[in-house]
């Protein structure tokens, strides 16, 4: 592992962890990635798919192989988004932080293995595992030859050769290899082993494999010494923070006379006080820096002096220098900085942002950052790994950063005779101050125009006059050759717009006028354009359908080529999903409301209000989080925002009725939409299926089952990371009818069914 930053990227891990398996073998790319610390978090889901789970798959079998890959999730994800993240390790070398790391947050992940595998797989109690007296191996082969006959009568058939193999992993003298443990099966008679369950043999000799590895690498007899205090004691969780604070306490004094400096310079160069002499700046972070990377122990600290000149650049009307600067500020924090990392980061995406041509590389790095240490999500839904801007970012986002730097830089931080010219990026609605005087091109039909005033958006003249609702021009257009297979800037099309038309869920209410719908699908629309959703708001044709809550216009735009399964609203939402969420507000209005308000203030949630509120909220997630949060306390807030629920759930009510939207749900079935598609509202993991359990839809939810549904998927409830499936979903809800079919289906499923249903 490199020594270069204290904490180890992800790939490092991944890299020992297959070594400890011994299904490192080689790669070039995992070796560059341990090196690197600004990376594609696609990439990372990538490698542990292909290197934890499809590769263990092949030895211990999908089961066990499922069981490691979420643990390490697991691991990763608490790892990244609350120690890398939050603790800052300045003055910690690789040495000192392994320790700490070893001494109780990795010991309590690997615990968690293990008792997990067994709860999976069986085998030795977890406490087997970390025994401090001799091979680990060669416990588990007289655990084998005690418990498991097949294994005997296995032994007993193999060649002399593959018998002294054995013989040599309990003695010892090797560590057995992974190629060894899985070929193990395929010598001898099968005949004689055939009650001998392969899967888990393997994946409980390459967990012993394992665990005498990590006995034979430095503070690996801790790790293990460790691992078995865990499992007795329930309360020996180490305080990560704790232990690196006495590690930095120790080399605090080594700051010496440089420590008035820095206060100096880190209250003085906030970004919202009033400053000005901005050479005296300079000279106190020249003579602090030297001061401090004099000692050995401090040169990591490079990084905060890069930040603080950055600033010092940005104060002074430098936006070129301090770009500059902050890429060595933010590669030097990485992996060291703990929640500075964050602070460098948004502050150099609104400088990036505002350069005259914006930095996208640097602005692609600062996203995968974002992105890897939990400060934010992504906002493009493309899994593959890409080096292309436009795969990371939407263009939305660089207007966004680009408009938020007065509020990151106020002119009031500024010194003085320091201006920069105000962003005119999309910030705030889109604002005519009357009709613009636009007059249609009919010479040239498919012309594309530029629109508004408070900031401009660019479209085919055929979407703005549909916009409009200009039924006539719309028409004339349309005869004269403008194409309905084009897009806005943003992605809006003139299908979507017809059908927005029709939309009985927005507010303020659309006039539902259904001519502009039957004019666009006259025309022949490609694959292409009836399935473009919007950037930031991810509107998309075939949900716009639902939300007219008409069969007949779902049924049409099917026709046109509508994939039932494409995903579109701002939470990743399918047709169907949408559909029955609407059913249950029909259903019970006053219960939709209660629930959706008391929704927990989710990362997707904040994204899902910055698409919609055009930078008024603040472009980071905990800006969001905050106007969310202040909302919420005002009364006055809270008493408008229920006029407009009960408005809209007139209004929705009055258009929209539970049988058209029953056949709805139909259709889109029909059209081979996914039952058991998991989306991430009202909770990670939750299905159509589940939600027409919990809305009691029997007849929908009997459908669905002769459609694939699968009534055993589960999400886990993150308040009691119980595992939830449709039986118990059944249950706390009350859905009587759904109950009665889950009892009839009961014998096909008795891992599954609750003890309800009896």
């Amino acid at each position: 592992m490199s020594t270069e930053y204290p904490y180890p990227n992800p790939f490092e891990i991944l890299r020992l962890v297959l070594r400890a398996v011994d299904l490192k073998q080689s790669n070039k790319r995992l070796d560059e990635l341990a090196g690197k610390r600004k990376f594609d978090p696609r990439e990372l889901n990538d490698m542990i798919e292909q290197h934890v789970y499809q590769v263990l798959a092949k030895y211990m079998g999908p089961l066990a192989s499922q069981v490691v890959k979420d643990c390490f999730n697991d691991f990763l994800d608490e790892y990244l988004y609350t120690v890398v993240a939050r603790i800052p390790a300045d003055g910690v070398n690789r040495e000192e932080m392994l320790r700490v790391l070893a001494k109780g947050f990795l010991v309590e992940h690997i615990v968690a293995l293990v008792v997990q595998l067994h709860e999976k797989i069986s085998g030795p109690a977890p406490s087997f595992w970390f025994s401090n007296q001799g091979s680990t191996v060669k416990a588990l082969l007289e655990w084998l030859r005690d418990k498991e006959p097949g294994w005997n009568k296995h032994i007993s058939t193999l060649k002399k050769e593959h018998k002294d193999m054995v013989s040599a992993w309990a003695r010892g003298d090797d560590l057995p290899s992974a190629y060894s443990i899985s070929f193990l099966s395929d010598v001898g008679s099968s005949d004689e082993s055939t009650d001998l369950d392969w899967q888990k043999t393997k994946a409980l000799l390459l967990v012993s494999r394992a665990i005498d590895w990590v006995k034979r690498i430095s503070l690996g007899g801790g790790i293990i010494d460790s691992a078995r205090v865990s499992l007795w004691e329930a309360n020996n969780k180490i305080s990560i923070a704790s232990e690196i604070y006495k590690i930095q306490s120790c080399i605090q004094h080594r700051l010496g006379p440089a420590q008035p400096l820095i206060s100096e310079l880190q209250h003085n160069l906030r970004r919202t006080v009033n400053k000005s002499n901005p050479d005296r700046y300079r000279h106190l972070i020249a003579e602090a820096q030297a001061m401090i990377l004099s000692s050995e122990h401090l040169k990591s600290t490079q990084y905060w002096f890069d930040w603080h000149e950055a600033r010092l650049q940005v104060f002074s009307g430098n936006i070129e220098s301090a770009n500059e600067l902050y890429k060595s500020a933010f590669e030097d924090s990485l992996f060291r900085a703990g929640e500075n990392q964050k602070f460098i980061i948004e502050e150099a995406m609104v400088v990036a942002a505002s350069l005259p041509n914006p930095d996208r590389v640097f602005l692609k790095d600062l996203k995968w950052s974002l992105i890897s240490f939990g400060y934010d999500i992504p906002s493009i839904s493309n899994g593959k790994p890409s080096s292309k801007f436009s795969d990371t970012i939407e263009d939305w986002e660089l207007k966004l950063w680009k408009s938020s730097f007065s509020v990151i830089f106020p002119k009031t931080g500024l010194f003085p005779g320091v201006e920069y010219t105000d962003s005119q990026a999309e910030k705030g609605p889109l604002l005519f101050t009357g009709k613009p005087e636009i007059k249609p091109d009919y010479r040239n039909p498919n012309r594309k125009i530029k629109v508004g005033e408070s900031w401009k958006k660019s479209m085919p003249q055929l979407i703005w006059f549909l916009m409009n609702e200009d039924f006539e021009i719309s028409k004339k257009l349309i005869h004269k050759g403008a194409s309905v297979n084009v897009e806005s800037d943003v992605g809006d099309t003139p299908i979507l717009i017809a059908l927005e038309i029709m939309n009985v869920t927005d507010v303020p209410y659309k006039s539902l006028d259904e001519r502009f719908f039957e004019l666009i699908c006259e025309q022949s629309h490609t694959h292409e354009i009836i399935n473009t959703r919007t950037q930031k708001k991810r509107l998309l044709p075939i949900i716009s359908a639902v939300e007219t809550g008409r069969p007949d216009i779902v049924k049409k735009v099917l026709e046109l080529g509508a994939d039932p399964n494409k995903r579109g609203d701002t939470d990743e939402q399918t047709a169907l999903n949408v559909c029955i969420k609407r059913i249950g507000m029909i259903r019970n209005s006053e219960y939709y409301w209660q629930h959706q308000n008391a929704m927990d203030i989710t990362p997707v949630v904040l994204d899902s209000v910055r698409r919609h509120s055009q930078g008024v909220c603040g472009f980071t997630l905990d800006h969001i989080s905050s106007h969310m949060k202040n909302n919420r306390k005002d009364p006055l807030f809270s008493k408008r925002q229920s006029l407009i629920n009960e408005q809209s759930t007139q209004h929705i009510m009055k258009h929209m009725k539970i049988e058209s939207m029953l056949e709805i749900a139909k259709l889109l079935i029909a059209a081979g939409a996914d039952v058991n598609a998991e989306h991430v509202s009202p909770v990670n993991g939750h299905t159509p299926l589940m939600l027409a359990a919990e809305l009691d839809e029997a007849d929908l939810f009997e459908l669905m089952l002769t459609k694939g549904g699968d009534p055993e998927k589960f999400y886990v409830d993150p308040r009691t990371n119980k595992k939830i499936n449709c039986w118990d979903i059944s249950e706390y809800f009350g859905s009587t009818r759904t109950k009665n079919i889950l009892r009839d289906i009961q014998r096909f499923f008795p891992s599954s069914s609750s003890s309800f249903i009896s």
